[in-house]
C-alpha cells in the first residue's frame, strides 16, 4: 500500500486552476499542489488543507512485482 498527502498551499509542483466542491464544506483557497508519498508526511505546517489517501490498483499486481516496487519506493 502507498501512501499519499496531497498539500494544498503555496508551494508544490501542481497549480490550482480552480475547484469545485460537491459536498460539504469547500477547500480552503491553495495556489499550488504538492503530492508526498510515504507513511510519515510532513507537510508545510501552514497548509489550508492536507488530503491523505492510498493507491488503490495494486489488487491487480502480482505479490513479487508489488514487494520489488515497494522496495524501490523505499
Amino acid at each position: 500500500m502507498r501512501l499519499f498527502a496531497f498539500v494544498g498551499g503555496d508551494i508544490g509542483l501542481w497549480w490550482i486552476v480552480r475547484t469545485e466542491t460537491i459536498v460539504g464544506e469547500p477547500l480552503l483557497e491553495a495556489k499550488r499542489l504538492n503530492v508526498v508519498s510515504g507513511s510519515d508526511v510532513q507537510p508545510e505546517t501552514n497548509a489550508p488543507w492536507v488530503l491523505r489517501g492510498i493507491t488503490s490498483n495494486e489488487r491487480y499486481v502480482a505479490r513479487e512485482v508489488d514487494i520489488r516496487l515497494m522496495r524501490e519506493d523505499v
